[in-house]
């Protein structure tokens, strides 16, 4: 269709409110295009550039290139800054009102479902000191029942009408009483002004619930169902009160009522959740005129206002008897005491004349903005820049470009203003209507160089201590992260890793947000790639797969370089602990492809041992060899020793894993070689701990442990803790094997206890077979099938195959010793195909023996002796003594069953032989 055809149809400019993603914006701003007469790329950029000179903009801010205006045209290419966009709308078609929607489509397709994921709950209720006055007869409705008779009351009513001091209200009431005995606070963010703080989303709020309430990270589930059921299961037999403030919808509720007998919910909304089932609705109105007398009297004095009784009624009516304004301007009459009430009135007046109802909330905030001393008024413009949902003193500090001295009284001042909340110690909150309103006083008054310098200092403070943090928590690893240049040491420091890790943890949702905020807004001075490599490898052990994903992938698109192929290779081992092994495997593919085009022969052979060890997980062994191989010759054509060492070691285990201890045992010790020559403990010690694992296999259990002795000293050396992780669930055990049960158990909790404590989900995995095996041999049956399920459930959730055929292994043989031999038999066949598509073939020979053993005690000695044919060829094959022992017994049991006692006489003397 010609362009005149275009504009024939084209009757109105098209609708942006269609528009779901932002491609689909851009698809219709190539229509309003022709429906504009289909002016070049040329005409557009001068009328922006005339358009932003007469709005004042300096020629520096202008669009002097046309090639960046017709980008903005293109799918698929970089995001379009929003003004530049909303500017190409306004030259295109002046009318205000239809600039106004494309301004709100951008604010509906712009980075909501990833800012949906990040909340804050908390155990605790916001502070209820201040007076509470009013709501008698709700305040009744609620206390005089109990919780099985109303399991939820939703507290609805206007921005500001007190819905929230309602419920912390009531909450704080009930707490005192013995009805409950625990809390949850989350701010569901369901109605928020700011397009960059959308609804949260229930899986998000699940999330941290789960993990308030004790739930270790790597338990909880990742889909909305298996969170829901599991916060239900924590919630059925404890008595919590649970908050949930500021909804948008029944669906977002929903999941996270508290579903059990001695639980109550407690919800606010604007908006009416009619179909929330069981729930008892409360609307709230305005105060009665008496009630907002009394709050005028307890703020400004009761003197003042009794002696003018009429004027104080006026005042109350003036403010729509709405408490949040009442309160300010309370809080401008005690301030002001030369100003009479009639004064008070008179302003309050003149400006309702010029704002509609629904703007009472907002005219508050201004009545209490304009009483501020300029520096604090300043502070508060500083802290609206602020995209998490609370700040610490030293982030306020930073935003603000002072000092923590100077900051703290500016924020107790705004505190006592109602203009900032206070959330436990030393940490702030704007509320989400105040934060709207500073943010445009701030558009009118700072100059957006201002503006962008308070956004360096807070990135550039989140970046250094976050740097400094992960420097003291984990400094085995430095050379995997970027170096930050400092000008100075950062305001903030920590004593030791367990300080640094508790301020990583307790930031983890604001340098979250800011990173992805600071991307999605295109913040030019923010280094969001610097950023995530900072925070990547501590997120990734803690369990916060997703918010690593949020950040490496926001920070793909600003990488370059070396760096990154680190962002795409990080991106890739999140996806594989995520079990997603195709795109895991298609990030490191990509990773490799970025080291070659740069020629870092040293990133080819990471990406190449990367990329194998997706390929093993997938299944594809011959594949995973090879690339394991080629990574080999990579390093060794590039001279990088250490590269060498890991080949040689990812060789290694993949040769064990296929029954080549000769050759397994040659890479190992070559690489424990290199590894020595180079200073590496790391590598020193997983090549240890792999000899270790080769005299395990082959029956030689005290050669066995002195090679993980070695590799636990090598993993304190290095402070690899993951080592220390593998090295103690390996000991375990041994010591199990040896007979040693309580030593087993020993070690077992040692290794639980680290990788519970670094977010080590395979070696938890580890952990608790280890731990499970040791249970059954003392007889704790239900401890070790709670440690195996604990085990199964977790490797399933993480897609680790391995992980999953071990606990498969253990449970079947606590079934099996439990006089269960069906169910063993069921748990063994599972195992042995999770086996199999992972090339465990020590592990296959196990399974082989445990399902002769368990047929056999069903009173199939033929099938019995056929399993435990198998398990023989297997491990003579591979060479494993203790399988092979195993084989040739079970073999005597099953041959003397079946009547063929000379063949079961020529196998008892074989494992006699064996020893």
């Amino acid at each position: 269709m010609s362009n005149k055809q275009d504009r024939a149809v084209f009757s109105a400019a098209p609708d942006p409110g269609r528009a779901r993603t932002l491609a689909d914006l851009i698809e219709l701003l190539r229509l309003l295009k022709v429906w504009a007469a289909d002016p070049s790329y040329e005409t557009i950029t001068w009328r922006v550039n005339e358009l932003w000179r007469a709005a004042g903009l300096p020629p520096r801010e202008w669009t002097t290139y046309k090639n960046t205006v017709a980008a903005c045209f293109v799918v698929g290419r970089r995001q379009p800054k929003d003004d530049l966009l909303l500017a190409i709308v306004e030259v295109l078609n002046p009318d205000p009102g239809y600039v106004a929607q494309w301004r709100q489509a951008l604010r509906i397709v712009r980075g909501e479902a990833a800012a949906a994921m990040f909340v804050r709950a908390h155990a605790t209720l916001p502070d209820d000191s201040t007076p509470f006055i009013g709501r008698a007869p709700e305040l009744a409705s609620i206390m005089e029942r109990s919780p099985g008779a109303v399991p939820c009351w939703v507290i609805e009513g206007m921005p500001g009408i007190g819905k929230t001091q309602l419920a912390v209200h009531v909450g704080h009431l009930l707490l005192r009483g013995p009805a409950f005995t625990e809390v949850l606070f989350a701010n569901l963010r369901g109605f928020h002004d700011d397009p960059w703080q959308p609804p949260v989303a229930a899986t998000a709020v699940l999330d941290t619930f789960l993990r308030v309430l004790g739930l270790p990270g790597r338990d909880v589930p990742h889909d909305l169902a298996g969170r829901a059921r599991r916060y239900r299961e924590l919630l059925r037999d404890r008595r919590v009160l649970v908050v949930l403030d500021n909804a948008a919808d029944v669906d977002q509720v929903r999941p996270l009522v508290a579903d059990a007998p001695n639980c109550l919910t407690l919800v606010t909304s604007r908006h009416p959740l009619t179909d929330l089932l069981g729930a008892r609705r409360l609307p709230l109105d305005g105060f009665t005129e008496s009630e907002s007398l009394d709050l005028l009297r307890a703020v400004a004095g009761a003197g003042r206002i009794d002696a003018e009784p009429g004027i104080a009624a006026s005042i109350a009516s003036a403010c729509g008897n709405h408490p949040h304004a009442l309160a300010l301007t309370s809080s401008r009459i005690s301030a002001q005491p030369d100003w009479t009430l009639v004064d008070h009135l008179a302003r309050l007046t003149s400006q309702r004349a010029s704002l509609r109802i629904d703007d009472a909330v907002e005219t508050s905030i201004g009545l209490s903005y304009d009483l501020l001393p300029a520096r604090s008024a300043t502070m508060l413009r500083r802290l609206a820049l602020h995209p998490g949902e609370d700040l610490s003193v030293h982030a306020a500090a930073a935003v603000a470009g002072t000092s923590r001295q100077v900051a703290e009284p500016e924020l107790t001042r705004l505190t006592a203003r109602y203009l900032l909340r206070q959330r436990g110690a030393h940490r702030y909150q704007l509320h989400d209507l105040v934060r709207t309103y500073v943010l445009a006083r701030g558009r009118d008054e700072d100059p957006h160089t201002e503006r962008g310098l308070a956004r360096t200092r807070l990135f550039v403070h989140y970046l250094h201590t976050a740097a400094r943090a992960m420097d003291r928590s984990a400094p085995h690893e430095r050379h995997l992260r970027p170096v930050i240049a400092m000008a100075e040491p950062p305001e903030q420091d920590f004593a030791d890793a367990a300080a640094a890790r508790a301020w990583l943890d307790a930031e983890r949702a604001n340098l979250v947000a800011l990173g992805v905020h600071a991307a999605d807004e295109s913040w030019p001075e923010a280094d969001i790639g610097s950023l995530a490599l900072v925070l990547h490898r501590h997120l990734h052990n803690a369990g916060y797969y997703h918010d690593v994903e949020a950040l490496l992938t926001r920070a793909l698109a600003d990488s370059t370089g070396a760096w990154r192929g680190t962002v795409v290779t990080g991106l890739g081992l999140v996806r594989l602990r995520l079990g997603r092994l195709d795109e895991a495997a298609d990030s490191f593919r990509l990773a490799l492809t970025i080291a070659e085009n740069n020629g870092d022969r040293v990133g080819e052979g990471r990406g190449l041992i990367n990329l194998g060890v997706a390929l093993w997980q997938r299944g594809d062994h011959h594949q995973a060899a090879l690339a394991y191989h080629d990574a080999f010759i990579v390093a060794g054509a590039a001279g990088d020793r250490l590269g060498e060492g890991r080949s040689l070691n990812a060789l290694g285990t993949i040769n064990g894993h296929r029954g080549r201890y000769a050759v397994a045992q040659a890479c190992f010790t070559r690489a424990a070689t290199i590894a020595g020559q180079q200073g590496d403990p790391v590598l020193a010690g997983r090549a240890q701990g792999n000899l270790g694992v080769l005299c395990q296999r082959r029956a030689d259990y005290f050669g066995a442990i002195r090679h993980h002795d070695r590799a636990l000293m090598l993993a304190g050396v290095a402070g690899d803790r993951a080592g220390e992780v593998a090295v103690l669930a390996s000991l375990a055990g041994l010591w199990q094997r040896l007979g040693y049960p309580d030593r087993a158990i020993e070690h077992g909790l040692r290794a639980l206890a680290v990788a519970t404590e670094i977010g080590d989900r395979t070696g938890e995995i580890n952990a608790l077979v280890s731990l499970a095996v040791a249970r059954q041999r003392l007889g704790d049956v239900d401890w070790a099938v709670e440690h195996g399920t604990r085990a199964l459930t977790l490797a399933r959730e993480i897609g680790d195959r391995g992980g999953a055929a071990n606990a498969l292994c253990t449970l079947a043989v606590v079934a099996g010793r439990g006089g269960r031999p069906s169910v063993a038999v069921a748990r063994y066949y599972q195992a042995r195909v999770l086996a199999v598509r992972t090339g465990d073939r020590s592990l296959e020979a196990e399974v082989c023996n445990g399902l002769g053993e368990a047929v056999l005690a069903l009173g199939m000695p033929v099938r019995a002796s056929q399993h435990h044919y198998r398990a023989l060829r297997i491990s003579d094959e591979i060479r494993d003594r203790h399988e092979q022992v195993r084989a040739h017994r079970g073999l005597v049991a099953a041959l003397r069953a079946a009547g063929q006692f000379g063949q079961a006489a020529w196998h008892r003397q074989c494992y006699e032989a064996l020893g």
